[in-house]
């Protein structure tokens, strides 16, 4: 909902997003957020990576990532946000990148650890 001289209305997902966009309004962003963000919640929750994502990050953490993701693709233009299902489209499909991102990172990160614990195993002759 959008306030207007004392007076409200309602204003469509897709009608919040080219408005937060266009006029980089703070304000209309956060209002496009909370209006999505129980729907961002379902898709995390039924996300078959979600139990591993947990053990990373929090809940708020990745449906934060999620429209920070969105944001910047629609600043820049790589998103269609006519339709409210285009934006659905795009917002989970931000989430899963979130998601997956976070998962790749983690699991890259535990396999340099042991190389380099290895390493330093081997190097010590700690074997």
């Amino acid at each position: 909902m959008m306030h207007n001289a004392g007076e409200m209305f309602e204003v469509s997902s897709p009608e919040l997003l080219r408005l937060a966009i266009k006029q980089g309004d703070q304000d209309t962003w956060a209002e496009f957020q909370k209006c999505l963000e129980e729907t961002v919640l379902t898709w995390l929750h039924a996300h078959p990576g979600r139990e591993a994502a947990y053990r990373l990050q929090s809940e708020q953490h990745f449906v934060a990532l999620a429209f920070d993701r969105f944001r910047q693709a629609a600043i820049q233009g790589k998103v269609a946000y006519e339709t409210l299902s285009e934006v659905f489209l795009y917002l989970r499909a931000s989430l899963n990148g979130a998601i997956l991102k976070t998962l790749r990172i983690s699991s890259s990160l535990s396999v340099w650890t042991r190389i380099r614990r290895d390493c330093v195993l081997l190097s010590t002759g700690l074997e």
